[in-house]
């Protein structure tokens, strides 16, 4: 007998992980994908004000006296909550006893600058770069009756200077609310005016022009009514001369530019009234309505995606906002390098009654980029300010540095054995929130000439070292598989393979793509009730190991029990409105899109139980979903990829709800007091594995694994893992 510890192939080459923004080392790693950074790195966020009907209406003034009322009612009376509601209250109104809505949201967004963009002590302050646009009733380049939007102040960096320009303005516009100038038209449409934003940003392609590899390809013709940043609005001497590259004021200044084009983009619209219809709508198209301004841009949105479904006697409410939402966030809008998009998040403000119209297309539009984007403010000016906060902080918290579409790999998270290379991967969540997608995807190495290279199932180069340094777009790791459009409802990001056979919503190509193929796949695939989960039947660990269901762990809510199984029974989704919970309209008795969590820190340790020649092998790891799994590792065969077991320790039961609601939201350096109060992020077995084993080329006599935790705690676990898991041959809990 031979006696050996585990042997992995050292992987001979590293791929390259190119961040942009500043280095300095910060308290936690995970930080890295928080705020910081300079003006050149920092986001890029202009706020649409809805100056409609309602934004100056004395049908919608706020009372001082009802929305005191209200902190009391929402957050009850000597509550931290009720107090922080009433000095927000006294911030807002002053000696004022009403304000109209447009006021309040004015003096809110004020309150939000001074307090984390514009503190004079400055230390602590937010990087953003910041602009305001509004509505411009001047005309447009099709009609002189259109609405368009104009840019009242172009995005800049907020220095001491533009802070104070920025904040007098908001009290010179409060001032004059009711006056022409500031009290928009009632006739007001947002696709317009996103499409006045577009041009703004730089008005670059459409997402056709969008390239996996190379550089991205500009739209074309250029000019008022289709591409390129000359403006489609005409002209207003209310607007930001600083916003254009001349001083005729006819073609936009992008704040993009290469010096800066790490910093992502976003508009935040703070929604007042129900739009019109947009300007060149044909709700009698053939297939289903179009729009003229799309159309010139080469753009098929396809059919509506709110409201859905569309009768006919629906077609007065089309409106292509969220059309336009997701034109934006799916296309590039500059010539800068990379991808260049904005994302969108939407305030729905209302004193009183709520129109369901409104506050359903402005979810529409948030959702377009991910559910958790959209705030719903009734009368309660503690929700306005907390929005608005709650927007400052997610969109800092990406600040660019990993785009959704790369793949950020750990280099602690890369296993080895035989020709396998199995990469434990995870994406951060844009929003702050602790829920991450996460995956363990398998490649191989390969010879070209005398390069070692990385390669796909395909045996093609997995990665783009030609342009990102990232997995390539159309790469497929193995265990991955055609599943039609299964990710368009979920998070509305297509393919980056531009040349795919299928849909671009399919896991198939995987690609840069965190959550799609590989074993994520496999494992939503599996039935959650029928999951090998095993769990410590008591808190000390003493006594056997159970299943983890909900007769074995009644001490934890059965909903809980079943999500953390895997079922469809509702992601949460928490901001400072609450926590909202969603099923992607898929199947609620299956597997649930964000079953396999993040592989962050912990390395898959890969084992082959194989005898006589035969390769079997199994990978162990963990991830945030809260398990310790086993993987079949192999590379082919009817149960290539699939959980053979996973066990969750009890230590870590009462931290899984949090996993599930997204709450409270993680606490990067940068992020803002609300409630409930930020938390550094949960780990579970987040460390390294550690092995042994003995073996000889006809058996395997013993298998140990020692899964250690990291910031997930202080034990160290050990099982017996000699006979490979199953539920017929459970591995054994030795010690803790």
């Amino acid at each position: 007998m031979t006696t050996s510890s585990m042997s992995r192939l050292a992987l001979a080459g590293s791929l390259a992980l190119a961040l942009c923004g500043p280095g300095a080392s910060v308290a936690a790693d995970i930080d890295l994908y928080a705020a910081g950074g300079t003006a050149d790195s920092a986001p890029n966020l202009l706020f649409f004000l809805d100056n409609s009907s309602n934004w100056s209406a004395s049908s919608q003034a706020w009372s001082k006296a009802d929305v005191l009322t209200n902190c009391t009612t929402i957050y009850g009376s000597g509550t931290n909550a009720q107090k922080q509601c009433a000095a927000y209250t006294e911030t807002v109104f002053g000696s004022s006893t009403s304000l109209v809505q447009g006021q309040v949201e004015l003096r809110a967004l004020k309150l939000v600058l001074n307090e984390l963009v514009c503190s004079t002590n400055g230390s602590g302050n937010i990087k953003v770069n910041i602009g305001i646009m509004l509505f411009n009733p001047a005309g447009t380049a099709d009609s002189n009756g259109g609405v368009s939007g104009y840019i009242r102040h172009a995005v800049a960096a907020m220095d001491a200077t533009k802070c104070k320009v920025l904040t007098d303005d908001l009290d010179n516009i409060d001032a004059k609310i009711t006056t022409p100038d500031f009290k928009g038209p009632s006739s007001a449409e947002y696709g317009a005016s996103l499409y006045e934003a577009f041009k703004y940003f730089g008005g670059f392609t459409n997402p056709a022009g969008v390239k996996v590899s190379g550089d991205n390809v500009a739209g074309t013709p250029t000019d008022e009514t289709h591409f390129g940043p000359k403006r489609y609005g005409l002209k207003t001497n209310l607007e930001d001369p600083d916003a254009f590259a001349d001083s005729s004021r006819t073609t936009y200044k992008s704040p993009i530019a290469a010096t800066n084009s790490c910093g992502k983009n976003f508009i935040v619209l703070i929604g007042n009234t129900w739009p019109n219809q947009e300007y060149g709508t044909d709700t009698g198209a053939p297939k289903y309505p179009t729009n003229l301004l799309m159309q010139r841009l080469s753009y098929d949105p396809g059919s509506q995606i709110y409201p859905v479904p569309l009768p006919n006697s629906a077609k007065t409410n089309v409106r292509f906002a969220d059309e336009w939402a997701k034109f934006l966030y799916t296309t590039d809008v500059s010539e800068a390098p990379g991808q260049q998009n904005v994302l969108m998040y939407t305030v729905d403000v209302y004193n009183k009654s709520a129109d369901a119209q409104q506050g359903a297309l402005l979810k529409s539009m948030a959702d377009t980029n991910g559910p958790g984007g959209y705030f719903k403010v009734g009368g309660d000016i503690k929700a306005l300010v907390d929005a608005i906060k709650n927007i400052l902080s997610r969109i800092t918290a990406v600040n660019s540095v990993f785009a959704s579409a790369s793949l950020p790999v750990s280099v602690n998270a890369q296993g080895t054995f035989l020709n396998q290379i199995f990469m434990g991967v995870f994406r951060p969540d844009d929003k702050s929130q602790q829920r991450w997608y996460g995956n363990l995807k398998q490649y191989q190495l390969a010879l070209s000439g005398s390069t070692l290279m990385l390669v796909d199932a395909g045996g093609k180069s997995a990665v783009d070292s030609n342009s990102t340094g990232f997995i390539d777009g159309c790469a497929s790791s193995f265990w991955t598989g055609d599943s039609s459009n299964y990710w368009e409802s979920v998070t509305s990001q297509p393919s980056a393979c531009l040349t795919t056979p299928y849909s671009t919503y399919s896991d198939a190509p995987d690609g840069p793509l965190v959550e799609r193929g590989a074993a994520a796949q496999k494992l939503r695939a599996a039935d959650p009730t029928k999951r090998n989960i095993r769990t410590c039947a008591r808190a000390d660990c003493s006594g056997s190991l159970v299943d983890f269901n909900t007769t074995t762990m009644s001490t934890l809510n059965a909903t809980l029990v079943d999500w953390v199984r895997g079922r469809n029974n509702g992601d949460g989704f928490t901001d400072a409105t609450g926590t909202t919970y969603s099923t992607y309209g898929k199947d609620t008795a299956g597997m649930r899109p964000s079953a396999h969590g993040e592989v962050v820190h912990s390395r898959p340790v890969a084992v082959n139980y194989g005898v006589s020649g035969a390769e079997n092998v199994v990978v162990f790891y963990g991830a945030g979903d809260g398990m310790l799994r086993a993987v079949d590792g192999n590379q082919t065969g009817s149960s290539a990829g699939n959980e053979l077991w996973a066990f969750i320790a009890p230590e870590h039961w009462s931290a899984l709800d949090r996993v599930r609601t997204n709450s409270p939201l993680i606490a990067y350096p940068s992020t803002p007091a609300f409630t409930p109060a930020p938390q550094p992020k949960t780990y579970f077995f987040d460390g390294a594995i550690g092995g042994y084993q003995e073996r000889t080329a006809t058996s395997v006599s013993k298998l140990w694994i020692y899964p250690t935790m990291r910031r997930g705690g202080r034990s160290v676990y050990a099982f017996d893992v000699t006979n490979r898991p199953g539920a017929s041959s459970q591995p054994t809990l030795m010690w803790r």
